[in-house]
C-alpha cells in the first residue's frame, strides 16, 4: 500500500528544496514534494523516497520559484465531520495576528503568475477562493467571519484606522481583511518595540 501511495504521489507535484522540522525536532534540509490531499511530504533520499505524514512533522518551508515567494507551513489538528487529523496550514501572515490557510479542494492551489500582489505575501483573487482562511489570535483560532465579529472590535483602534487608511480595506471583503491584518501586524511591531524599550 505504501509503495503504491508513493508511486501515485511522486508524479503529481513539484519537488522543492526546503527545510522540514519533524515532531522529534530533527531538522532536515532536503528536497521534497507536498501532497495536500494526504497532508504528507515525500522526501527524496538518494535514489528512493520517504513519506512523512503530517503527524510526524512540526513545520516546513520552501521557496516557491514559480511564484517568487517563501512558503512556510505549520501542522495543526483539524476536526471535520467528527474526524480528527493533522493538517498542513500555510502561514500567510505572522505577528500578533497570524493568518493561516489550508486548501479547500485538491485540484491545485496556485493559479496565475499575475495572481500575486506586489508585496508577494498572498494571492488576493482567484487563489484566495481556493482556501479556508483562519486567524490565530492569543492562541485561539477564528474563521475570518468570527475574527471580524469577535476580535476586530478589541484591537487598538488607532492602529486599526491607520491600517484601513493605508490599505483602503473594505472589512466585508476577505482579501481586504487579510491585507488589513498584514498591515496591522506591521504597524504593531514598532509599537511593541517602543513599549519594550521604555521598560
Amino acid at each position: 500500500m505504501l509503495a503504491w501511495l508513493l508511486f501515485h504521489l511522486i508524479g503529481f507535484s513539484e519537488w522543492h528544496q526546503g527545510v522540514i522540522v519533524t515532531r522529534d525536532n530533527e531538522v532536515l534540509q532536503c528536497e521534497f514534494k507536498m501532497e495536500w490531499r494526504y497532508d504528507a511530504l515525500i522526501v527524496r533520499e538518494g535514489k528512493g523516497s520517504r513519506l512523512y505524514p503530517a503527524h510526524r512533522i512540526r513545520s516546513f518551508r520552501y521557496y516557491d520559484r514559480e511564484k517568487n515567494i517563501n512558503r512556510k507551513f505549520t501542522i495543526a489538528e483539524s476536526v471535520k465531520k467528527g474526524l480528527r487529523r493533522q493538517r498542513f496550514f500555510e502561514i500567510v501572515a505572522d505577528g500578533e495576528l497570524q493568518v493561516l490557510r489550508n486548501l479547500k479542494t485538491y485540484r491545485g492551489a496556485y493559479h496565475d503568475k499575475t495572481d500575486y500582489e506586489p508585496n508577494r505575501l498572498i494571492s488576493l483573487s482567484e487563489e484566495a477562493n481556493a482556501y479556508h482562511y483562519f486567524v490565530r489570535a492569543e492562541g485561539k483560532w477564528y474563521t475570518l467571519r468570527q475574527f471580524r465579529r469577535k476580535v476586530l472590535p478589541s484591537l487598538d483602534p488607532s492602529l486599526l484606522m491607520a491600517g484601513v487608511r493605508k490599505t483602503g480595506a473594505d472589512l466585508n471583503s476577505p482579501a481586504a481583511l487579510i491585507r488589513l491584518i498584514i498591515q496591522y501586524n506591521r504597524d504593531q511591531a514598532p509599537a511593541e518595540f517602543e513599549a519594550a524599550a521604555r521598560k
